[in-house]
């Protein structure tokens, strides 16, 4: 897996949308289905849908 990127102004705002904190989680995958995101502390990956 590759490393997580930071969040940018737009990708915070989508994440709080969805009720996760974003200074948690960066983002390792990025395309136009889904999002893969990395939890800093813990590494745990989750899957969201794209905006």
């Amino acid at each position: 897996m590759k490393n997580g990127k930071r969040l940018k102004r737009f990708e915070k705002q989508y994440l709080r949308s969805l009720n996760l904190n974003h200074e948690n989680w960066l983002l390792s995958k990025k395309t136009t289905e889904f999002w893969l995101i990395v939890h800093k502390l813990t590494g745990q990956t989750k899957e969201i849908p794209a905006p």
